[in-house]
């Protein structure tokens, strides 16, 4: 969070690290070699492979992208003439004007709807029941009703920029699932309680369709995913919850963020130690500025300054004032 938001405020309590974080800096200007009188530091090294994992990962991404728009983008729906009957009778129940295409081929293994600005919803050739197709597309038009691609667009470009990091890969899929449970929210809240049931019906038959699908794919979202169906069954059927657990929960997420922004660990060196055996053994000669401030002078080099005599003194140094008058 604060990689994306550098925000610093006047009350924050800046803790200083002379150890851990002086010896991660000098461990990233290490030179490591020279190439063409350019000196390449591991700080270089690290950030070329940062850049080239960025740009390798991207551009997969558009690249699977770019494939499923030109083989499906263009098609209208492959579909038996009963699919689309039931799609436009649940977008007219519930509101829905935006495009729809289905197809339907036995090539694909998993539900998948897809799309930002035109929906495509991929079903395999199964045995679909009425009321399974209706609370199928009932989840998948939620999905895009709900922007949900978009979200999913947001985290991929994270996880483009943190690839190097492993809990990038845990926030993508807490995210999937958290966008899973609130299309399932959102349908709960047009059907009655038997409805649910089926639902949660069609759920577990598509789970036994899709035993043996492990692949998620990054622009769309799946009716079904290997994930926790427990969390999906309570919020369908609603089961009473401690609220103040949750409560809690939330108080202590909110909480650490907020100690977060309050808190600033930063590097700090130690000044190296002053040898003044040299002043000791060379003339020198204090002058008294306009600004109140002493400066020692070395063959008429500034070496050092003094904010009153006493410092000067406490150094066993001398300050003439009359030789400075002069």
């Amino acid at each position: 969070m604060k990689l994306l938001f550098p925000i610093e405020v006047e009350s924050t309590i800046e803790i200083s690290s002379f150890q851990i974080y002086p010896a991660i800096i000098a461990f990233l200007g290490k030179k490591l070699f020279t190439i063409g009188g350019f000196v390449v530091q591991v700080r270089w090294l690290l950030l070329a492979v940062w850049m080239t994992g960025t740009v390798c990962i991207a551009w997969s991404r558009i690249r699977f992208y770019r494939q499923l728009v030109r083989r499906f983008g263009h098609l209208p729906s492959i579909c038996d003439e009963s699919y689309l009957k039931i799609l436009e009778e649940v977008k007219r129940e519930n509101g829905y004007a935006f495009e729809t295409t289905v197809i339907v081929d036995k090539n694909i293994r998993t539900i998948l709807e897809f799309g930002y600005f035109r929906q495509i919803i991929f079903l395999p050739k199964a045995a679909y029941t009425e009321g399974e197709l209706r609370y199928i597309f009932l989840h998948e038009l939620e999905h895009f009703a709900n922007k949900t691609n978009w979200m999913k667009l947001i985290v991929m470009v994270l996880e483009c920029i943190f690839w190097w990091n492993p809990l990038v890969y845990l926030f993508r899929d807490a995210c999937a699932q958290l966008l899973e449970v609130y299309c399932d929210s959102c349908v709960s809240r047009k059907l009655n309680k038997q409805e649910k049931v089926d639902y949660l019906g069609c759920l577990l038959q598509e789970m036994k369709r899709e035993r043996a699908v492990c692949r998620s794919y990054p622009f769309g979202s799946q009716f079904f995913r290997q994930a926790n169906l427990k969390q999906r069954f309570a919020v369908m059927m609603q089961f009473e919850r401690d609220r103040k657990i949750e409560k809690c929960i939330y108080f202590m997420i909110f909480a650490l963020l907020f100690l977060s922004y309050s808190i600033v660990l930063q590097p700090e060196y130690r000044p190296p130690g002053l040898n003044l055996d040299y002043i000791y053994t060379t003339d020198y000669i204090i002058k008294h500025g306009e600004d109140g401030v002493y400066t020692l002078y070395i063959e008429d080099e500034p070496e050092m300054i003094f904010m009153s005599v006493e410092e000067i003194e406490h150094l066993g140094l001398h300050y003439d004032a009359q030789n400075d008058e002069k």
